[in-house]
């Protein structure tokens, strides 16, 4: 009898080892252009590439100037299973970008999120709120010394801050504050 439960504990061991990723959601792996970077010229495009096959029938990407206005052209392109893509409508000026995309992946939940990146040099001033009540999320960037310095976003009633880098102790307490402060209007 002993030796029956530790074949049947073995078994339900191994199976369990063997589905994590069924249940994992879809993980954005890389993007062109990349999270925060600087880029000498407009690129022609956005693309995402994910660590599973994704489904963008009720998805999105999305790209916005620092003034809020769309800059893509609306229209999802599918290079695989696992990558989407979207076309820029227009050369883009020296500034900074937002990027938003919403996917659904293989297990059925949606997946979201939001990164930045530069043309010449990013924007100096802070950038316009680029979601609405008809996204998950909604992202804004914020400056640190007249420089890109990370993202805000909403979840339920709360803002949660992420810097792209380390921040010293005063300016993120700064921060925290203004996300507080942020946080009460969009109640």
């Amino acid at each position: 009898m002993k030796k029956r439960s530790w074949l049947v504990i073995a078994v339900v061991l191994t199976a369990l080892a063997a589905v994590p990723s069924a249940y994992a959601h879809a993980i954005l792996q890389q993007s062109a252009p990349s999270s925060n970077s600087i880029y000498p010229t407009s690129p022609k495009a956005v693309g995402l590439r994910f660590n599973e096959a994704v489904e963008t029938a009720f998805g999105s990407i999305r790209v916005y100037d620092c003034g809020g206005k769309r800059v893509d052209s609306g229209k999802i392109i599918r290079p695989s299973k696992k990558q989407v893509a979207v076309a820029l409508d227009r050369k883009l000026v020296q500034g900074t970008y937002t990027v938003t995309w919403r996917v659904i992946s293989a297990d059925s939940h949606p997946v979201a999120g939001a990164f930045v990146f530069n043309v010449k040099k990013p924007t100096s001033s802070t950038c316009a709120q680029v979601f609405n009540a008809k996204t998950p999320q909604s992202v804004a960037t914020f400056l640190v010394d007249g420089s890109v310095a990370g993202t805000w976003r909403f979840e339920g009633r709360r803002v949660v801050t992420e810097p792209f880098g380390r921040l010293d102790s005063a300016t993120r307490r700064e921060l925290d504050a203004e996300a507080e402060r942020l946080a009460q209007f969009h109640l």
